[in-house]
């Protein structure tokens, strides 16, 4: 048991250096482009984010969660994955480039043309990098990975700058985008020195799709979701409306989405292992769900009280009417690491059925609210978000609990008390913030009551949890 922590300890501290880090050099170059390009560029951008994030979903397959899932994946596997992809990621830049037209047309935005066709170039290079992901995955190296990402981040996010200071406009987007996947896959390469066989095997891909299959569909049905409301505000609205809820959406999802995503790529792989050890599983998994809700809920309350100065000094004046979309968008996204974690419990066991099922149940639910809410305004569209979500936590609760006999109550009562206390302390820090005028200081004192406060409490009580997350950054 000792030695299962330890592991997921130690993934959970190199994945969130890798992850954060990278956000971090990420965060300051958009912010830094935010203020030289205007709403319109990002949301130019984002009319075409459903496009390429389900062609994305196609070409991983599922496979890459295949491979980290399997015990001791051969040499056959690997190989047949990396020729799959590459294939599929080169036909969809054909259908792309044909397509262009098209999707220029739907939006009635000439430069949408050209745009697909250059941005379309990333299917086909983050396809011959996937491989390589898996592999230092499934050797849990975040090490390596957090020094490939800073490398690759930094030299698009360079190129993306200049080119927009010097007036490339939405190009300086495009080309910072494929420089950065462009770096990325070469320094993964070099790393990890492997060659395919020159072999395709029906018996790998039949096994791997079997496991692969129902992930695929699940995430292709995730991502139409989280793309659909871009796509529809993209067309009833314009460019700078779609810009403002991109840019809310991608700042509200950052801490969330980038503790989900090192909490999954450090769990799966430990998860799979221990799989058949029910006790371990479950001890580690009501662990981690604490540890979580520990550090989440705070962090996107606070989020969700500062916005508007927040915005405001970071991306001028310019973007203030985003500051409300992102206040809502934080509340969505409080239960998304949670609820990720019961999915990827269930997918660790093998049941990649039921995930499919319960993807399919969400996101109809989703779908009733999102025709309910649509006739209403982009504010009414992200509480429906807001409602969706929290039905899917519930959801993922009860099923993914059931596994390894952590039921929803269970999940719930564990939960509960770190969403009081940070309801509490985020109205502290909202009330001492509307004593000060000054926007700088306000995010100061808030995030310095909050902090002081959530903290000092969780000593008090003697919260195990803040002694998790003390020694998890003190690993070495």
């Amino acid at each position: 048991m000792e030695h299962a922590q330890k592991k997921i300890a130690n993934g959970i501290l190199w994945s969130a250096t890798e992850r954060f880090s990278t956000q971090i050099f990420q965060f300051i170059i958009t912010v830094i482009m935010a203020r030289i390009l205007v709403p319109s560029d990002f949301g130019l951008i984002g009319m075409l984010a459903i496009f390429f994030s389900i062609s994305q979903t196609f070409i991983d397959s599922g496979f890459s969660k295949a491979l980290i899932q399997k015990y001791k994946p051969t040499e056959n596997d690997f190989s047949t994955v990396f020729f799959f992809n590459i294939a599929l990621a080169v036909l969809f830049y054909v259908c792309f480039f044909f397509l262009a037209p098209a999707i220029s047309r739907f939006y009635n935005v000439a430069i949408l043309e050209p745009l697909v066709k250059v941005l379309a170039l990333n299917l086909i290079i983050t396809s011959f990098s996937i491989i390589q992901r898996a592999k230092i995955t499934i050797a849990l190296d975040f090490k390596f990975l957090s020094k490939a990402s800073w490398l690759s981040v930094i030299a698009g996010g360079i190129i993306g700058i200049v080119l927009a200071a010097i007036g490339f406009g939405v190009w300086s987007i495009a080309i910072q985008s494929i420089m950065t996947n462009l770096v990325m896959t070469m320094v993964l390469w070099r790393h990890e020195r492997w060659l395919p066989l020159k072999t395709f095997s029906r018996e790998s891909f039949a096994r791997l799709f079997a496991f692969g299959s129902n992930l695929l569909i699940a995430s292709i049905i995730y991502t139409v979701f989280d793309n659909l409301y871009s796509l529809i505000i993209g067309k009833k609205y314009n460019a700078a409306i779609l810009g403002y809820y991109d840019k809310a959406k991608h700042f509200a999802q950052l801490p969330s989405l980038s503790i989900a995503s090192v909490i999954q790529r450090a769990t799966l792989p430990v998860f799979s292992q221990i799989q058949d050890n029910r006790f371990l599983l479950c001890t580690s998994f009501r662990r981690l769900i604490r540890l979580t809700s520990f550090t989440v809920m705070p962090l996107m309350l606070l989020l969700a009280v500062i916005a508007h100065p927040l915005i405001n000094i970071l991306l001028s004046e310019k973007w203030l009417p985003a500051a409300p979309f992102f206040q809502l968008l934080c509340m969505v996204m409080v239960w998304f690491p949670m609820d990720e974690l019961n999915v990827n419990l269930i997918t660790s066991t093998g049941d990649t059925a039921l995930v499919l099922k319960l993807e399919i149940v969400k996101k109809a639910i989703a779908l009733g609210l999102l025709v309910m809410t649509l006739p209403h305004g982009i504010v009414a569209l992200i509480i429906g978000q807001l409602i969706s979500s929290t039905i899917s936590l519930a959801l993922s609760m009860y099923f993914g609990g059931r596994k390894i006999g952590y039921n929803f109550g269970k999940q719930l009562a564990d939960m509960l008390p770190f969403a009081g206390l940070s309801l509490i302390t985020a109205a502290m820090a909202y009330g001492a913030m509307g004593l000060i005028r000054i926007q700088a200081i306000q995010i100061v004192v808030a995030c310095t009551v909050l902090t002081i406060t959530y903290i000092g409490f969780s000593y008090l009580v003697k919260m195990p949890e803040l002694a998790d997350v003390i020694r998890i950054l003190e690993r070495k």
